[in-house]
Parts: C-alpha cells; structure tokens; sequence
C-alpha cells in the first residue's frame, strides 16, 4: 500500500526559511549573506539544504574553524551542483586544453553577461569537479515556475556563446 506525495520545491520564501533553520544549528560568521545561497539554491528542497549546510560544516571542521563562513557554504553549494571537485595535481591536461576550456567559459559569461535577462553571474571556474571540466554558474534573479520560450532561448544562445568563442579564437576544429 505504497502511496507516492509529490511535492514542489520551495519557493523563495520556504527556502529562506529552511536556511534559517538549518544554519541556526551551527556557528556561522555574521558575513554570510543568506540571500546569495537563498537565490542559488532555486529547486533545491529541504533535504538538500540540509545536505549543504551540513556538509559546509563539516569542511569547515577540516579546516579547523570555529564557525561556517561563506566559502564553506560555497564549496558545499558547488560539490552539490558539479560534484567532488578533482585535485589539479592528479589531474593530466592534454596540450592547450586548459585554455581551450577558459574560452568556452569566456564565451558563455560574455553572452550571459550581455543576454540583458536577469540572470547573474556568480561564478566561473576552470577547476573540474565531478564530470565538468569547467562550469559558468548563473543564478535567475527570481523563482521561476516554468520556462517560457525566450528562457530556452537564452540557454541556447548562452551554449553556442561557448562555441563561437572557440570558434573565434581557437579555429573551427
């Protein structure tokens, strides 16, 4: 007699609230501004929350600080959304791959950046984690309940933003 309940992710309001809740269970510096995770975490439910709060926590602990700051909570955001980040020095680039990536990168940003929606730019990275070589992280200024056509649009433009700036600076290959 299994009975399945399908529940919505929070909106901005529930997450906020469940930030509150989860970061009242540990020390946390008064700098963190709550807002900026409350903004990114758009589809997050409170379990996995939970799981950020926590594991920022414990990778504070293995840093030896008394209280969970902002780039704790950063590092859990990203191990959540790209995976276990890889360690640089295990990791063998093939020739030019590095820079081939930073331009893809570049090129999404740039497109982000001037699209004129209202999407922020919260970070770039080159560093790979999980199964991503690199990774432009953008966060929508509001909630969104669905995705309208210029929204898909946007993505798209966003993707071959990456692979005309390979085109342009590395050459149709």
């Amino acid at each position: 007699f299994d009975k399945i309940v399908r529940m919505s992710p929070p909106d901005i309001k529930g997450r906020r609230d469940l930030f509150a809740l989860y970061l009242s269970k540990v020390r946390v510096t008064p700098e963190v501004d709550v807002d900026d995770f409350v903004r990114r975490s758009i589809g997050f439910s409170g379990a996995d929350i939970a799981n950020l709060v926590n594991t920022a926590a414990i990778h504070a602990g293995k840093l030896s600080k008394a209280q969970v700051d902002a780039e704790d909570l950063d590092f859990a955001f990203d191990r959540i959304m790209m995976g276990v980040r890889r360690k640089l020095a295990d990791f063998d680039y093939r020739k030019g791959e590095r820079r081939d990536i930073a331009v893809k990168e570049i090129g999404e940003t740039l497109i982000a950046l001037l699209s004129g929606r209202k999407l922020d730019v919260y970070k770039v990275t080159l560093h790979p984690s999980g199964d991503l070589m690199g990774f432009t992280a953008l966060t929508p200024s509001e909630d969104q309940t669905s995705q309208s056509k210029r929204d898909i649009l946007d993505a798209i433009d966003i993707n071959l933003g990456g692979r005309v700036a390979e085109e342009a600076f590395l050459g149709d290959g």
